[in-house]
């Protein structure tokens, strides 16, 4: 088993300057806030943890999920011989406690110990954090209070930082995949909902009948839109009325609100001060759970560009349906139809080809809508023109053409 001296130069150098300063705080009366905000520091820190068998150096190259499942973890005993699992924020840390006992450990996120801790519930009082400088015990149900209720906001942070990052990769794009990636995160995410205070009934208790009375906002067109935010101060850069709340609603929660308003509103936007992207609620609840994605089919339509061949066969009145939508979306500013050839089974199939500055999914629902009665017995997919796509649809005639 190595001692400290034999890890000392292979240790990940920690930053837990903040989490040191709250184990410090510790006080003699703990309050639900301080473990709250304790728990803010620890659940991301970096810390040390002591182990028995099997070496650590054997299980420097493992996955840590893998690494956590071996390990046995050290524990000492206070005087009323309760045991507890010590965690260290530094290596002088472990050092001052441990003295000149020969002890291993490893470096690992406290997120992954929190299963661990759980599951030896029935054998340890709790975690002691820098017990040689501290008096700070936490019990193994406080880690399972606050410890998951931090991880789990820890997790959905990461997810909002992801919406945000693929919204911002959906503005640069513009392709269909980027849609359809952005559609799937932000049903994925918890987004903050702006409510009418004075109108609506709100009750942490939610067992008992909720109502929100929510903000419209229009664009150019018109239409009612759906405000959401990713971040409060998204919020408040745009929402200056004080009656209007802030209310954080999970994505279970968020398709369940979509469904109960897609017919007074036309669409959602989101951060409308800042990326500004609306999205059709049809659109969106594609990716509601439980709901069967067809859209990712059209995404996989996107097609192999050496399958599609001029038409053989004419069938007017699809045709025709084809390019009255053209009419009817006047953001559309070119069609191309093709025919697609299974390369195994050689069945035909309609690909429609859509050129629009800024796709927009709905308009592959509403053209999927409107030429199903004519399509006859070929399934048809259709799919917007990426940017290295156009030159090979500009070689050949559209079937229709915007005017503008």
């Amino acid at each position: 088993m190595p001692n400290q001296s034999d890890q000392q130069n292979k240790t990940v150098e920690l930053s837990n300057e903040a989490l040191k300063k709250a184990i410090q705080n510790f006080p003699e009366e703990v309050t639900p806030e301080f473990l709250h905000s304790l728990f803010e520091h620890l659940i991301p820190a970096r810390v040390l943890l002591p182990v028995g068998e099997p070496d650590p150096q054997q299980l420097a190259n493992q996955e840590t999920e893998e690494k956590m499942r071996q390990v046995s973890p050290y524990l000492i005993r206070n005087g009323k011989d309760q045991k507890f699992v010590p965690f260290f924020t530094s290596l002088d840390e472990l050092k001052t406690f441990f003295k000149e006992q020969r002890v291993g450990y490893i470096t690992i996120p406290f997120a992954n110990a929190v299963p661990m801790i759980k599951q030896m519930s029935k054998v340890i009082d709790g975690v002691t954090l820098d017990p040689a400088s501290n008096k700070v015990i936490l019990p193994t149900v406080a880690i399972e209070v606050f410890g998951r209720a931090v991880l789990q906001e820890k997790q959905q942070e990461n997810k909002t930082k992801h919406l945000v990052e693929t919204l911002k990769t959906l503005t640069e794009k513009k392709d269909q995949e980027s849609f359809l990636a952005a559609g799937k995160a932000i049903m994925e995410s918890e987004l903050i909902v702006p409510v009418n205070k004075s109108q609506s009934n709100i009750d942490s208790d939610k067992s008992k009948p909720q109502s929100l009375s929510l903000m419209m906002v229009h664009n150019e067109k018109n239409e009612k839109l759906l405000a959401f935010f990713t971040s409060l101060d998204q919020f408040k850069h745009f929402v200056k009325n004080p009656d209007i709340q802030a209310v954080k609603m999970k994505a279970e929660d968020f398709a369940h609100l979509l469904q109960s308003v897609q017919d007074q509103f036309d669409a959602v936007v989101i951060d409308p001060n800042g990326l500004n992207l609306a999205f059709r609620i049809a659109f969106l609840l594609n990716f509601a759970p439980g709901t069967p994605n067809n859209l990712l089919q059209k995404k996989e339509s996107s097609a192999n560009l050496d399958t599609l061949r001029e038409p053989e066969e004419h069938n007017q009145d699809f045709e025709a349906a084809l390019i009255s939508c053209g009419f009817h979306h006047p953001e559309i500013k070119k069609m191309y139809l093709k025919e697609k050839v299974d390369d195994q089974t050689g069945v035909v199939s309609w690909f429609v080809a859509i050129d629009m500055p800024n796709p927009d999914v709905a308009v592959i629902e509403d053209l999927a809508k409107i030429t199903a009665p004519h399509r006859g017995d070929r399934a048809v997919a259709f799919s917007f023109i990426s940017p290295n796509q156009r030159s090979f649809f500009q070689k050949n005639n559209a079937i229709y053409s915007s005017f503008k």
